[in-house]
């Protein structure tokens, strides 16, 4: 999977073994519909998503209107990409922010399992 600017928009470039894993084509309703394929080989518009095509209208407008089979909006792979594109943004390098990422999930996963204390608690046992 690799990010790239075109037009001040990022593109998403998936090999194939990712478009078939993520995005599942062929599979109706559960089809990403971001996922476009084209010369360049597979690729995900999900942050191009109002971007027209050479009709004038946008992958989101179709969606909306019912015309795609395709129903399924994104995946956890490419929301991930955009906080790595924030925190980029932010001046972190790709380790950095793939590092301050997966501390956020393991955080998460933490307080999924009830291993994490209130904040009032550790305040107070900071004395703060």
């Amino acid at each position: 999977m690799k990010i790239r600017i075109v037009e001040g928009k990022y593109l998403v470039s998936l090999e194939k073994e990712e478009a078939l894993r993520l995005c599942r084509p062929g599979a109706g309703a559960d089809t990403c519909i971001w996922l476009v394929a084209g010369a360049k080989g597979f690729e995900c518009l999900y942050f191009c998503r109002d971007v027209p095509n050479l009709l004038g209208e946008t992958l989101r407008q179709r969606w909306e209107a019912g015309k795609t089979v395709a129903k399924r909006d994104g995946c956890t792979e490419i929301e991930k990409m955009r906080s790595l594109i924030l925190l980029k943004r932010w001046g972190m390098t790709d380790r950095e922010a793939q590092e301050f990422i997966e501390g956020c999930e393991r955080g998460l996963q933490a307080a999924r399992e009830g291993k994490v204390r209130p904040w009032e608690e550790v305040k107070k046992e900071l004395g703060l």
